[in-house]
């Protein structure tokens, strides 16, 4: 009978790894980067309470936060997962069904940290994310799959320069904000009211046009959906975390967030609620 742990060897050295470690990386900065956000706002409420011992804990996570090097970093990270999700396409069996179910995730994200917010009076609205940008990314992609790659090229050159023009109109306030019909067709685009609150936001434009541009990553370089450079076991940690990102991202910030929530209870500070 093979055992539990042959299993997870088999998964580890059949699977493409080189991906699963990209993904896992990304992961694991994320996790890092919302530590320290977390860290900047309970430090702030700490302070503000009295407890002047964690004002170097704030100014270093504010500085953290607001780091150059750190907000470009986010952003390529940010898109070098969507574009690696573009090259799963390939090894997935079923990407419709893949699709609807991180749209279930995303939905359910939202209605979450809605009711969350409501009951708390922070802002935790999780209304367009990543979760939703990759659920609908993957359902286009699907739909998209048969269309050849210079056409996916040339749909991600579209979608990069409609991504360019909104931002441009935007900045120039040559977007009616107040028509609410058009704000809700443009608020996945990137086109979000002055005073819209929320906790985490990415828009599906350009996110889409990296993801398409995985498609075509994987087209040309996965043909035979194996791994391109050698196998390392140190890996594997990073590996497990990107085989199972969709649950490392909505976990991570539930655990982290929780243990802040206690430490505040335990050490007689005041928290975020």
């Amino acid at each position: 009978m093979e055992t539990t742990a042959s299993k997870r060897k088999s998964t580890f050295e059949t699977r493409v790894h080189e991906i699963d470690f990209l993904r896992g990386f990304c992961i694991i900065l994320m996790i890092i980067d919302h530590f320290f956000y977390d860290l900047m706002n309970f430090a702030y409420v700490w302070v503000k309470g009295g407890f002047e011992l964690y004002n170097g804990a704030y100014s270093f996570a504010s500085a953290y936060w607001t780091f150059p090097l750190r907000l470009a970093a986010h952003h390529i990270g940010v898109f070098i997962f969507v574009f690696l999700s573009g090259v799963s396409m390939a090894f997935s069996r079923n990407n419709w069904k893949r699709a609807l179910r991180i749209i279930c995730f995303a939905v359910a994200l939202t209605v979450g940290s809605r009711i969350v917010t409501s009951i708390s009076g922070s802002v935790f609205n999780f209304d367009f994310n990543i979760i939703h940008v990759l659920g609908i990314s993957i359902l286009i992609g699907c739909l998209l799959k048969k269309v050849p790659s210079w056409g996916l090229i040339s749909i991600s050159c579209g979608i990069f320069a409609l991504s360019v023009t909104l931002y441009y109109l935007n900045k120039f306030e040559m977007i009616p904000l107040d028509n609410e019909v058009l704000m809700v067709i443009l608020f996945p685009l990137g086109i979000l009211k002055k005073d819209y609150r929320y906790a985490d936001y990415l828009s599906l434009i350009p996110s889409l046009g990296f993801f398409l541009l995985g498609m075509v990553f994987a087209r040309r370089f996965y043909k035979s959906k194996t791994s391109l450079i050698k196998r390392y076991e140190i890996e594997r940690p990073v590996c497990f975390v990107g085989r199972h990102s969709l649950w490392f991202y909505i976990g991570h910030q539930v655990v982290i967030y929780g243990l802040f929530l206690i430490y505040s209870a335990l050490c007689g500070m005041p928290n975020t609620f």
